[in-house]
């Protein structure tokens, strides 16, 4: 008997995914149909990019090699965030993105600054002169690592619009 709103058909696939579905089957108690019906549904899901109408802007893709940190993978997604806002919205939009970054920057430096020189917490003073001696000797590579960075990046822009 026919299950009310289905519809059948036959489809030939490989013995060994056959047996594989089988298996799969009798390991989680749920008929072969099932499986195929969630198989479907699920890849159906996947590409629902190919089903509905709509204008595609573009696809990002980061990829973290094991041999390297996903610190990589951050950096050059940031860049290429960067590359597509200039090339979709222009040149302006990209020196926007790259001054508001490098006062993020100037932020952070400047809370590192009071961190360092604002009297510490009663919890804290045994570790204070610990973390000044290590972080007061970063602010020279903030500031230089926020000099480069608006440097480079807005040469970025420039060359990418």
């Amino acid at each position: 008997m026919r299950a009310v709103g289905k519809v059948r058909f036959g489809i030939s696939i490989p013995e060994d995914l056959s047996r594989e579905l089988d298996e799969l089957a009798e390991k989680t108690n749920v008929s072969r149909s099932e499986l195929v019906e969630q198989a479907i549904r699920n890849m159906l899901n996947d590409y629902i990019h190919y089903l509905v109408p709509h204008e595609c802007e573009g696809v990002m893709v980061a990829v973290c090699p094991s041999d390297r940190g996903s610190e990589a993978v951050i950096e050059s997604a940031s860049v290429s965030v960067l590359d597509f806002l200039t090339l979709r919205y222009g040149r302006g939009v990209g020196y926007w993105v790259v001054r508001i970054a490098a006062y993020l920057q100037a932020l952070v430096f400047l809370i590192n600054y009071l961190v360092i020189n604002y009297p510490p917490a009663q919890f804290w003073e045994s570790l204070q002169a610990p973390f000044a001696a290590i972080m007061g000797v970063s602010a020279r590579i903030a500031i230089a690592s926020i000099t480069a960075f608006i440097v480079s990046e807005t040469y970025d822009v420039f060359l990418v619009s």
